[in-house]
């Protein structure tokens, strides 16, 4: 063999391997988010698990992609097992969209049409149309940067141009994928004459053999899909047969499980019954149809059992192959279940996995799916805010009736919350190193920055907590103080509902929008609108977000109000001078919950409007934005005193 033809074959694998490897990226950062929400929901049967799998995979182009999000969901509690069986099914379903992609090769003909579809003219147009769209995306993000010429912001412009970034990933990953699968068949062409290639080839008809060789090669590419394009472009060649392609492409579909078996390491039992269940699924599907077939054969002397297949034959045994494993083993869903339940018997888990606060939501598994790790980090940061949320309103119940069980409650929520924030912390700047997109990096960074606003919103929660049980021993607060205390402490815990809505429900608003963090081209109705009527006279469809800014402003009035009159008290004699010093620091701390909020909401409404700061929005709310002195006339005179 040609030293030359190894490294041309070598080049090309490479150029396959990175192609693939590109696409999926660009594909993950497209769906990601929606494929999760397709994962996380739509499994409530296995019917409605194999059709999601099936969706979820063909849409990323990875099967291992899907079965270890599928790990990471069933390890985290947001997917029962059962599930979970129909999805890995289905994955293997989808993963044979790639081999029909790949079968282009084999197309032959003298028409335009058909010679378009040739890898090596498809190849050109998809590199061509790919690095288009990306260059396009770098020219919009600096348009995005300055603003549109009419003064409104520029964020909508900046996720279509990351979109097309993205599309134009995937189609240069797809046109780089088809360079390398044309140098492979190349490069294998004139082996096709050669009697020790032929012959080694002929070692694969014996089914053992064929499986094995199957397994090692998609264990060492780490991918079905691409394993498959290699057996397709030693296909082009004309020299593999159907005897040695068939158990090849059997033990492809084992091998494709060492990438789930390695993820659930570590993991719940029921993760790592989810990894053999994907391997049972595989292993007895093979074992059915190879015996199947070679019984076939012994008997009728199948008459195509020598004949050499092209790649679009592969492609059809893959898909002939899973299609046949689903119909067979899907009666026996359950059956699955209970082998893998057998396979990892019960016991107890680890300890620290039990106290380990954040593990189930901040999976390392969902950062090979970005976007869905960013979901994930959009939950965890919900359920902190939760917990700084319940955590004020156990200080509020303080104030009104003290009790150590209640101030237990709260220490041992604020610890929760200094874990998350560690753990949370931790796992942004991991998935900061991967591939994300353009907007979905800037939210990372706001996330990044808000979860200090969160943890700050518990360290007062619990200093209000600390306080109450001081007033206790304190005497010399007045009725009049105790009800000014609690409209103020009512006005917070609305400011906090608001706040809390905003985060995740202005997430919901993206989310149903399906475009990875863009928002709908619809504004929202003026009602619904907390900061609205910009300069440009563009409304932004803010919803809860809009509203923090302007209860923020009543609360911190409110505030003021209640110190002056506080001081008037001190001075009549009403209150006594130790009750006043506990009373103005409970003060401090409503107004830097207050602060920390509208941090917060200013961080969602970015999602939006990627090019606004702080500083710009409420210079701009209170220099001319009429809805927001508005909301300010509403609020104050729903709790004003």
């Amino acid at each position: 063999m040609d030293i030359f033809m190894v490294f041309s074959f070598l080049g090309g694998l490479a150029l396959f391997l990175y192609g693939m490897r590109s696409m999926g990226q660009g594909l993950e950062a497209l769906g990601g988010g929606s494929m999760k929400a397709l994962l996380a929901r739509l499994c409530s049967t296995t019917w409605r698990g194999v059709l999601v799998g099936a969706a979820v995979t063909a849409a990323i182009q990875s099967s291992s992609a899907t079965t270890v999000m599928v790990i990471g969901f069933v390890n985290s509690g947001l997917m029962q097992l059962n599930h979970a069986v129909g999805v890995i099914m289905g994955a293997n379903l989808g993963t044979t969209v790639t081999s029909w992609i790949l079968s282009l090769t084999g197309i032959e003909g003298d028409s335009v049409f058909l010679r378009l579809l040739k890898p090596a003219s498809l190849a050109s147009l998809l590199a061509l149309s790919g690095v288009v769209l990306i260059m396009s995306r770098r020219g919009d993000s600096g348009g995005r940067t300055a603003g549109r010429a009419d003064g409104s912001p520029g964020g909508r412009a900046g996720g279509r141009a990351d979109r097309r970034g993205r599309i134009g990933a995937v189609l240069a990953g797809l046109g780089i994928l088809f360079f390398g699968m044309e140098m492979m068949s190349t490069a294998v062409e004139p082996l096709a004459g050669m009697p020790g290639f032929v012959n080694m080839l002929t070692l694969f008809s014996n089914p053992v053999m064929g499986v094995v060789a199957g397994m090692v090669m998609t264990a060492v590419v780490q991918s079905s899909s691409a394993a498959i394009g290699i057996l397709q472009a030693l296909s082009a060649g004309g020299s593999v047969t159907f005897s040695a392609a068939i158990p090849i492409v059997m033990g492809q579909n084992i091998g494709t499980c060492v990438t789930t078996l390695i993820s659930s390491v570590g993991a719940s039992k029921n993760a790592k019954r989810a990894a053999f269940v994907h391997l049972y699924f595989n292993v007895i599907g093979a074992a059915v149809l190879m015996a199947v077939f070679y019984g076939l054969n012994a008997v009728f002397r199948l008459g195509f059992y020598s004949a050499t297949v092209t790649p679009m034959w592969i492609a059809t045994i893959h898909t002939v192959f899973n299609v046949l494993s689903v119909i067979i083993l899907y009666p026996f869903a359950h059956g699955l279940q209970r082998l893998a339940e057998v396979t990892v018997a019960r016991g107890r888990e680890g300890k620290e996995r039990r106290e380990e606060p954040t593990y189930s939501l901040l999976d390392p598994r969902f950062l090979r799916v970005p976007a869905t790790a960013l979901e994930m980090c959009r939950q965890a940061f919900g359920r902190m805010l939760g917990l700084a949320k319940e955590n004020f309103s156990l200080a509020a119940e303080q104030i009104v009736a003290s009790d150590e069980r209640r101030r237990a409650r709260v220490t041992a929520n604020e610890k929760l919350i200094d874990s998350y924030e560690d753990d949370l912390g931790s796992y942004m700047i991991k998935l900061s190193s991967t591939p994300l997109g353009e907007r979905d990096t800037a939210e990372l960074t706001k996330l990044m920055y808000a979860i200090g606003d969160v943890e700050r919103i518990g360290d007062h929660a619990e200093s209000l907590a600390e306080a109450a049980l001081r007033l206790k021993d304190t005497p010399g607060l007045s009725s009049e103080a105790e009800y000014e205390l609690g409209r103020l402490m009512a006005a917070l815990e609305e400011l906090l509902d608001i706040t809390s809505r905003a985060v995740m429900g202005g997430h919901e608003l993206l989310f149903e929008a399906g475009q990875s963090g863009e928002v709908s081209d619809t504004p929202a109705p003026e009602s619904d609108v907390g900061g609205g009527e910009r300069s440009g006279g563009t409304p932004c469809p803010l919803g809860d977000a809009g509203q923090v800014e302007p209860l923020s402003e009543v609360i911190d009035g409110l505030c003021e109000e209640l110190r002056e009159h506080h001081i008037q008290r001190l001075q009549s004699g009403v209150c006594t001078a130790e009750a006043a010093a506990v009373y103005d620091g409970m003060l401090i701390d409503a107004q830097r919950i207050s602060a920390h909020c509208s941090n917060i909401a200013v961080s969602v409404i970015q999602r939006y409007d990627d090019r606004l700061t702080a500083h710009r929005y409420l210079r701009g709310l209170h220099e001319n934005d009429l809805l927001f002195r508005r909301r300010v006339a509403e609020f104050a005179g729903r709790w004003g005193l």
